[in-house]
């Protein structure tokens, strides 16, 4: 499930457990990548259960349901 994560998806929930405030577009300035490819990835990390968003898009934060090892 893990195992075959993306440079940019550990990326992404690195930059998350950092600040679980970030927003997309700080995400896309840390990450370094597009905005579409920063909702793709975003999506794919929350379909596999890993992150997901808690409240509103402004006043929310993110969780991350798994460790980095």
């Amino acid at each position: 499930m893990v195992d075959d994560l993306t440079e940019i998806r550990v990326n992404i929930i690195k930059a998350i457990h950092k600040n679980n405030k970030v927003s997309k577009r700080e995400l896309e300035e840390i990450v370094v990548l597009s905005a579409t490819v920063i909702d793709n990835n975003l999506n794919a990390l929350k379909d596999r259960g890993l992150i997901e968003r808690v409240g509103s898009a402004k006043g929310g934060h993110w969780k991350i349901r798994y460790i980095l090892p």
